[in-house]
């Protein structure tokens, strides 16, 4: 049990990093790999990121759309500056087409309502992991498990030495 209480995930034992939450908006598992957690970073990168540009390959550009989906902006915006990069792409690129040539860049149907849903799920995952990196826990020096194999190696040793 005390073990369990001294867990490095408890809320008291999580600090406050307003630092890697602005890296981790930035671009999606930096903030993670700031904290020092690399492997998780890398996988929290590919996996909002994979989320994020299967839905614009899915729906085309134009799911990420400021001006005519702002709730679904607004979910798509925690993924950070990619989507405002890709909304900038959609109103001054697909926007500006002329209408024949518009109806034939964007994506229609379920594809774009897909694509959308997608970029959208991506922003909410990223929040989530905008939340974890403010509130982290301290990467520990090594796992309780190590910790307590070691202790018994050493109590095995020790005890195999004085019986010598």
């Amino acid at each position: 049990m005390a073990d369990h209480d001294a867990s490095p995930s408890r809320p008291a034992d999580r600090e406050f990093n307003p630092a890697a939450a602005v890296l981790a908006w930035l671009w999606p598992g930096l903030g993670h790999i700031s904290l020092g957690h690399r492997r998780r970073g890398l996988l929290i990168m590919f996996g909002v990121l994979f989320l994020f540009l299967s839905g614009l390959l899915v729906g085309g550009v134009d799911v990420v759309d400021r001006k005519d989906d702002r709730l679904w902006f607004l979910a798509q915006s925690v993924c950070g500056p990619i989507a405002f990069a890709a909304d900038y792409v959609n109103q001054s690129y697909v926007k500006s087409l002329p209408d024949e040539q518009r109806y034939q860049a964007t994506g229609i149907n379920k594809p774009n309502e897909m694509g959308t849903l997608f970029c959208a799920l991506a922003g909410l995952m990223n929040l989530v992991v905008i939340l974890d990196a403010m509130y982290f826990a301290p990467k520990p020096s090594e796992s309780p498990f190590v910790e307590r194999r070691r202790s018994q190696q050493s109590d095995a040793a020790a005890s195999s030495s004085s019986a010598a």
